[in-house]
């Protein structure tokens, strides 16, 4: 992974991370940084860049939303 990817992902970890402090519900926080987490560990043996460059850019779309 280049490090220009890999500076976008961190950077996307961090940013789902802070938007979960607002997730609504009885342990709402917690439990969408867990599966901000777990998805994050599913994937961390990607090295397909086009893939990675997909996963980042559909994130864009969904903080657009």
């Amino acid at each position: 992974m280049s490090s220009e990817i890999r500076s976008k992902v961190i950077g996307l970890y961090k940013h789902l991370q802070y938007l979960g402090r607002e997730y609504p519900g009885p342990n709402g926080p917690q439990k969408f940084r867990q599966q901000i987490r777990d998805a994050f560990l599913k994937h961390k043996d990607e090295t397909d860049p086009k893939r990675l460059w997909l996963w980042l850019h559909m994130d864009v779309m969904l903080q657009k939303k």
